[in-house]
């Protein structure tokens, strides 16, 4: 995970916030990718735990819709959070794996829309890292 993070970290931009899940495994995975970043601001959120829906995580974020926002959770839920931004529905249509890959997502303001920007897998982002 500390080379997929400074591969992270070389990608940019730097992340206004760093929202993470209250459950161990994630606050340990913020820590590396707030400590590749150089100082973050991290928030923990009850929004990220795996029963939550999606749209519990965007309740009361129209102030960040302009900031970068990275995001630490859990499996299933990050895949259904990523759909969800996506097409707006319920239900996964992708799969990311324990060391997830990846991705920039730009919700508009307006609608239940996002653009992916960007994905790479854990392998192509140890390698940025190097």
């Amino acid at each position: 995970m500390r080379a997929v993070a400074r591969g992270l970290a070389r990608l940019g931009p730097m992340p206004d916030v760093l929202a993470t899940s209250p459950l161990t495994r994630a606050a340990e995975t913020a820590d590396i990718l707030d400590r590749a970043y150089g100082g973050v601001d991290t928030v923990v959120l009850e929004q990220l735990t795996p029963e939550r829906h999606p749209a519990d995580l965007l309740i009361g974020w129209a102030s960040a819709a302009d900031s970068t926002v990275a995001v630490v959770g859990h499996e299933p839920h990050l895949s259904d959070l990523l759909s969800w931004l996506l097409t707006g529905r319920e239900g996964s249509f992708v799969q990311l794996r324990r060391v997830p890959p990846a991705c920039s997502a730009f919700r508009k303001t307006r609608g239940q829309e996002a653009v992916l920007r960007w994905a790479l897998t854990p392998g192509q982002l140890r390698r940025l890292g190097r």
